[in-house]
Formats: C-alpha cells, sequence, structure tokens
C-alpha cells in the first residue's frame, strides 16, 4: 500500500491548530505546567493536550528549566 502512494515533491510546512496557537501566545515569558492547562481549559484544550502541546514544545519553543517549570524561546 505504502508503495503505491504517490511520493512528495515539497515538504508541507506544519502550521500549529489556532487554539494552541492562542495558548502560546497567552502563556507568560515564564510559567508552570498549572498555569498552561488553566489557560488550556479556557481555551477548550484538555489537560492531556495542554502536556502533549508541552513536551511536543521542548525544545523549540518552550525550554524546561526544571520540572513543572517552562520558559519562551526567544
Amino acid at each position: 500500500m505504502f508503495n503505491n502512494l504517490e511520493e512528495q515533491k515539497e515538504a508541507k510546512e506544519y502550521k500549529m491548530p489556532n487554539n494552541k496557537k492562542q495558548l502560546l501566545d497567552q502563556l507568560p515569558q515564564e510559567f508552570q505546567r498549572k498555569e498552561a492547562v488553566a489557560i488550556g481549559k479556557k481555551l477548550g484544550l484538555s489537560e492531556r493536550s495542554v502536556d502533549d502541546f508541552l513536551n511536543n514544545s521542548v525544545p523549540s519553543l518552550l525550554e524546561k528549566p526544571k520540572t513543572g517549570h517552562y520558559r519562551k524561546v526567544n
């Protein structure tokens, strides 16, 4: 089945979903996980979605200086 798929000529650029972009924009420069979860709930994101977003954002968008603490990468 995989061999029957068309080859993609250009790499697709990842576009962050709007609700996760809003979450990133509303987070302060330095924050704790619980703050991110609270903001995420206001945006309709589940706790697990926020956790996944935080984990997937390190190290490209966020730094994790210690457990439960995050800092935006400039």
